[in-house]
């Protein structure tokens, strides 16, 4: 809850507003406009905040937009600091450790089931390896009968029911990771860089890919953009997802390479379509074998390939590098943080500045998310109350706000954020959710409102 550090008149006469709904609303408003003048700091600057104007107030939106929330005691010492020193500790949260527990498997998935790991769960590719070598996943095709097949296809069924459910349960180990967490940034940027990396567990059906893809990014969070891009093009996961399984020498196939540079790097416009054949090429051969990163260089086409006006023996690391040697790397990640962060409009002088900040430190995210967060932008009057939270924010914030120790039953989380707009592990597709605005329609603010409702009031729910 902020609590305004001037002296306000909030009681003098008002005119009488009719209904509690609009008498809230004009609250919200009031509340809005004053909590903005008490925390106004210059619009696009990145000079930091002085030291003196540091507030409550400061130390409630630091703590919102670097993480979730917390509860007026946590706010209370953030404001006894310097910003500095607030700012230092959230960024640097190494110096924290990280006692949270470990995603605990429930063994309903059948690991003896997984001889077969070339196939990734593809029912055509199931099928037909059972007509080839009359045996997959353990079972046998019939000898006679109508339904040959049927074993295999249960076995099949099963295992892609047991991976979906146990990737909701680990959607809920990690909505408990970010509501306890003494490290929020780490979460927050491990839930950035999934709807950035975007990958389905639908369409893998192996929820281990999806969880150690997971892990990749929290140990990755706030490293550099070079690490990162590597790291995600030898994904299992997302080799998986972005077909690259099928990019081999002779015969490329361009989707991991477009998504890198469309969405993941440079964005439309700042590449050319040749650029895109001839990065495919580059990336033929990377593919997983089961939750291995494989190399296979029989696979992989040695010959030159010219990219952005290069000419080389390029492989996958090489376009990286020379992804982040183009201006426009900088311009699309650093605007891209900044909207997750800030706000959705930026001015082109942010974006140059915020671009070289970053191209200047070597695509290193500490020093440019410091910069950002003590940056009197950061705290500008555009800046506050200027976010529509995801569905999985607002319920992480409301939850920690509340001093909450575990992720309640009801509602179900992974449920209710699914209704919400947001289902972790399967954003709507390799673009990643939208945000802003897409998150509300009518009935997703009716279902927000009911929530909360649930969660204050269970008994009124109930009845």
């Amino acid at each position: 809850m902020l609590q305004l550090r001037t002296k306000l008149h909030l009681f003098r006469p008002v005119p009488k507003i009719q209904g509690l709904g609009t008498k809230l609303v004009f609250f919200l408003a009031l509340l809005h406009c004053l909590v903005n003048q008490a925390l106004a700091a210059d619009v696009d600057s990145l000079e930091p905040l002085a030291a003196s104007e540091w507030s409550y107030d400061h130390a409630a939106h630091l703590l919102e937009r670097a993480g979730f929330g917390d509860t007026p005691e946590v706010v209370t010492r953030f404001a006894q600091m310097t910003p500095e020193a607030a700012v230092d500790l959230i960024i640097y949260y190494e110096q924290i450790a990280d006692d949270l527990p470990d995603f605990q498997h429930s063994g309903i998935w059948d690991e003896p089931m997984l001889p077969d790991v070339d196939l990734h769960l593809r029912f055509d590719d199931v099928m037909a390896k059972a007509a080839e070598v009359g045996e997959v996943y353990g079972e046998v095709v019939a000898d006679e009968g109508p339904r040959q097949l049927q074993d295999i296809t249960d076995a099949l069924y099963y295992k892609y029911l047991s991976s979906n459910r146990e990737w909701e349960r680990v959607a809920q180990w990690w909505a408990e990771r970010m509501l306890i967490t003494q490290r929020p940034l780490e979460e927050k940027m491990t839930l950035f860089w999934h709807g950035h990396f975007a990958t389905e567990e639908l369409k893998n059906d192996d929820y281990r890919l999806m969880l150690n893809q997971n892990e990749t990014l929290r140990d990755l969070a706030t490293s550099d953009m070079r690490s990162l891009l590597i790291a995600m093009s030898k994904d299992p996961a997302m080799l998986l997802y972005l077909d690259n399984r099928l990019n081999v020498k002779g015969h490329a196939n361009e989707n991991y390479a477009r998504e890198i540079l469309e969405l993941f790097s440079l964005g439309i416009g700042n590449y050319t379509e040749n650029d895109i054949k001839e990065a495919a090429r580059a990336f033929t051969g990377w593919r997983n074998q089961g939750l291995e990163f494989i190399d296979d260089r029989q696979q992989h086409d040695d010959d030159v390939k010219t990219v952005f006006g290069e000419t080389g023996n390029w492989d996958g690391e090489d376009i990286v590098d020379l992804i982040l040697q183009q201006d426009a790397a900088g311009e699309f990640i650093s605007s891209k943080l900044y909207r997750f962060f800030v706000r959705t409009e930026i001015s082109e002088q942010m974006v140059n500045d915020l671009a070289e900040n970053l191209r200047g430190d070597d695509y290193q995210l500490k020093p440019f998310l410091r910069t950002l967060f003590l940056s009197q932008d950061f705290y500008s009057e555009p800046s506050l109350g200027a976010q529509i939270k995801s569905p999985v924010h607002f319920l992480v914030s409301t939850y920690r706000k509340l001093d909450l120790e575990k992720i309640p039953g009801t509602p179900y989380f992974p449920a209710a954020t699914n209704l919400l707009g947001q289902a972790l592990g399967n954003p709507p597709n390799v673009k990643g959710w939208d945000g802003g605005r897409a998150w509300l329609n009518p009935s997703t603010i009716l279902l927000r409102n009911n929530l909360i409702g649930h969660l204050l009031f269970p008994e009124t729910a109930a009845g």
